[in-house]
């Protein structure tokens, strides 16, 4: 049976200059799916450990993992965890995807302690929600199926948000620092083409279009209501 020992686990940028544009959507959202990136990037990696280490068993997983990968990413060192519970990087912010490999091999590293933010309440403060619960995050909302209460549909309609919320993070003093400095952002050509701003019916319903879209798996019903709503 396979019995993982050791954790390897990375990071991915997807901030670019297209995210500093107005938009509806959030910054993660408007080039194509991540998904399909993350997938490649994990069987790459794993066929060169099987290259390296033929006799010894992988899983990879990307934004589908079986472990806490934001607590397991701040014991590898790369990053700290802030009070909108995401990893908070030093040169992206939060503006990262994870992925992690499991593997049997028993690796000779040493597990770092958790730290977190320094709790300036930068994104509670802004955050049109309450941060602490997840169940009323506007990103959740945006994600929601079937009908919505007046209070979530009035939430969405404010803030303008289709898909996703970038509220929280774009107010974090380590966001605002890697933005002034330019390290936050990506050169990666997966999330500097195909990108969409501003989705409309018409892209929504452009099913070739659609189907290229981190927000697809949802299905159009819910990002056309919420483009309703804030065209309203």
């Amino acid at each position: 049976p396979f019995v993982p020992q050791s954790v390897i686990i990375g990071t991915v940028p997807y901030y670019t200059h297209f995210c500093d544009q107005p938009r509806t959507v959030s910054a993660y959202a408007i080039a194509r799916d991540y998904h399909i990136l993350l997938k490649n990037i994990c069987n790459e990696a794993v066929n060169e450990l099987k290259r390296l280490y033929p006799e010894a068993s992988f899983a990879a997983f990307g934004d589908h993992s079986p472990i806490n990968e934001k607590i397991a990413a701040a014991k590898a060192g790369l990053g700290i965890i802030g009070d909108h519970s995401l990893l908070i990087t030093e040169k992206y912010s939060s503006f990262v995807f994870l992925f992690e490999i499991l593997t049997d091999v028993n690796f000779d590293a040493v597990s770092q302690e958790v730290k977190y933010c320094e709790h300036c309440g930068a994104c509670k403060k802004i955050c049109p929600a309450d941060i602490t619960d997840k169940k009323t995050c506007l990103s959740a909302l945006t994600q929601k199926k079937g009908e919505l209460s007046e209070y979530e549909r009035d939430m969405i309609s404010y803030s303008e948000c289709a898909w996703g919320c970038d509220i929280c993070q774009l107010a974090c003093p380590h966001t605002k620092k890697a933005i002034e400095s330019g390290t936050i952002y990506t050169d990666s050509s997966w999330f500097n083409s195909h990108i969409l701003l501003n989705p409309s019916e018409q892209t929504v319903n452009n099913s070739e279009d659609f189907e290229l879209r981190a927000y697809s798996w949802r299905g159009p019903r819910t990002i056309l209501r919420n483009l309703e709503l804030i065209n309203d």
